[in-house]
């Protein structure tokens, strides 16, 4: 080594004679460079791996590159140092040294029995950096078909959604054709029951003002001794026209009385009508929130609806329960969810009944439908209801379940007119003079209708001209002579709205407005279709059957009209007098 100025090391071997005696030793001398570049020509010039032979002492014999001046020796206190020392034949470690690299993975080996190892070093981030050269050529492989695929299950995604968007929309149109559809023949069934009503309400009607007229002209006349028979007949009358009432109601035809009442102070004045309808066994409960606002509606309507809950709330607590009835202020704003919007005052009734199966609840609502044993249920009550609330610009609604009992909910619209003061009777100073009766012409094409009622105005004062259609009624009037009589002067004409023949009552009343400005006009009719017409045209107008105490009433007003009129003429007439002289 010390002539050619190599690095060397030195490989000895005892020689052994016969008996195994040493006989001396055999020493070869190796270059380090020889493995140095044959390690280097094994693994090439950008290997991220190191090969090297080193002493189980840790000393550095021969490594592809040579080492660093400062790291000659691998240290003890590395884990390949430890494993040199133990012996290990051979192993893989990983460490951090200055030889080999910051973060190496070694693999050492033992060469036969010498105290020699191999090993073998391959950096850490090579390994990563291989990875990821390998994981970017698969990526870079893999984006484009990545990418359709991505744009395939895009599109797929897409076209899913429509396609789900699509049965959706299919869906609820579906749905709403099913609604409108499920409307539509309850339209047609109201339509149909409406016409069935219609076409039998007007002789019903009649039939009502018979009984009734003439009733009322035997309580005028007394009757000794049939006072109790009288009362029957009375109190059928009342049911007949309870019925009618309700008939026409469901079906849309019943006129209406629209008033505004203050809720705060009906609903617990109302509180008798509800206990006598709930019976004896059930207890009544009325909380009405203070500031409840006033509603528009007919009076007898509501109170019959609040009758119809409460005998159902009675026919569900057979054994006793409570009805409670609450009323309170509600507003709904558009986009809630609440078929309608605005202020309501919203009445709920509630049972703690036996309450309804799905399938009662259902059609609870529906007209002749009935749950009832026969001869206790119309299947009119809840209809009316519902109708009622309807036509009134509200909406009514029901809760039910087994075991839970019932609630029904009455909205009704917020009335923004203040409900008129109740004001103390006046008495009226009595005139010491008979007042004198009306020239009333009465049109009624019923026969036994138009007797009746000219019976019960002759028993009033007034003087009666009958007539059976509304075009000779006209002639009448514009007629000074007929069949050779000479006409009275008319103060009223009392008529029936629907009539045979071109003309019916309204168009009568439109009539004499531009023939006679002057001249009351009293109509009557059991339709709501007629009773709104009428009122259009500025007439008075009862709905059959009529209490009798009413048109007495209004017939009252109009003889002091004229009463009035012509004082007001003889005034002017002596007033004219004395300017004259």
């Amino acid at each position: 080594g010390q002539v050619s100025g190599e690095t060397v090391f030195n490989m000895g071997v005892a020689h052994r004679a016969d008996a195994d005696a040493f006989a001396g030793l055999v020493s070869i001398a190796l270059r380090t460079g020889y493995f140095s570049s044959f390690y280097r020509d094994l693994l090439g010039t950008r290997s991220p791996m190191a090969l090297g032979l080193v002493r189980s002492d840790g000393a550095i014999l021969a490594f592809d590159s040579p080492p660093h001046a400062s790291a000659s020796a691998i240290t003890p206190r590395t884990p390949l140092g430890d494993a040199l020392a133990r012996g290990s034949e051979s192993g893989v470690v990983r460490m951090h040294s200055a030889l080999l690299g910051s973060n190496v993975i070694v693999a050492y080996r033992r060469m036969g029995a010498y105290p020699v190892y191999v090993i073998c070093a391959y950096r850490t981030p090579a390994i990563w950096a291989a990875w990821y050269r390998h994981l970017s050529v698969l990526i870079i492989s893999m984006f484009a078909p990545s990418i359709a695929l991505w744009c395939v299950i895009w599109l797929s995604l897409r076209r899913l959604a429509a396609e789900e968007e699509a049965w959706e929309r299919w869906q609820a149109e579906a749905s709403m054709r099913r609604s409108i559809e499920s409307a539509y023949r309850q339209a047609r069934k109201m339509e149909a029951l409406g016409n069935l009503v219609g076409s039998v309400a007007h002789d019903f009607n009649n039939l009502l003002m018979i009984i009734s007229a003439n009733v009322q002209i035997v309580r005028r006349r007394g009757a000794a001794g049939l006072e109790r028979e009288i009362s029957a007949v009375e109190r059928a009358l009342k049911s007949g026209q309870s019925l009618t009432r309700q008939l026409l109601g469901v079906a849309r035809k019943q006129p209406l009385r629209n008033e505004t009442i203050d809720v705060g102070r009906w609903l617990p004045a109302a509180r008798e009508l509800l206990r006598a309808s709930l019976g004896a066994k059930a207890s009544l409960v009325v909380e009405v929130d203070k500031g409840v606002w006033p509603v528009l509606v007919d009076v007898a309507e509501l109170e019959l609806a609040l009758i119809n809950l409460a005998v159902n709330a009675r026919d569900a607590m057979p054994n006793g329960g409570r009805f409670t009835v609450r009323a309170r202020n509600i507003n709904f704003r558009p986009g809630e969810g609440f078929p309608l919007d605005g202020d309501f005052v919203h009445i709920t009734l509630e049972d703690t009944g036996a309450g309804m199966p799905p399938g009662v609840l259902a059609r609870a609502f529906e007209p002749l439908y009935t749950t009832k044993s026969k001869g206790t249920g119309t299947g009119l009550g809840l209809p009316q209801v519902f109708a009622f609330c309807e036509r009134s610009g509200g909406l009514a609604a029901i809760d039910s379940a087994i075991g839970a009992g019932t609630t029904v909910h009455l909205y009704l619209p917020r009335s923004h007119v203040e409900p008129p003061a109740q004001r103390p009777s006046e008495a009226r100073e009595e005139s010491p003079k008979v007042q004198q009766g009306l020239n009333v012409l009465l049109v009624e094409d019923n026969d036994e209708v138009a007797a009746g009622t000219e019976a019960l105005l002759q028993m009033m004062g007034h003087r009666v001209t009958c007539s059976s259609d509304a075009a000779s009624a006209l002639e009448r009037i514009e007629a000074p002579h007929v069949d050779g009589e000479p006409m009275p002067r008319f103060d009223l004409v009392l008529s029936d709205i629907h009539m045979p023949g071109t003309m019916n009552g309204i168009d009568l009343a439109e009539s004499l407005q531009e023939l006679k400005p002057g001249l009351p006009v009293i109509l009557v009719t059991g339709y709501a279709e007629e009773l709104d017409r009428a009122r259009d045209v500025d007439v008075r107008v009862l709905s059959k059957p009529f209490d009798i105490a009413l048109l007495e009433k209004m017939l009252d007003g109009i003889r002091e009209d004229r009463q009035a009129r012509a004082k007001d003429g003889r005034d002017a007439t002596l007033q004219t007098d004395r300017d004259a002289h």
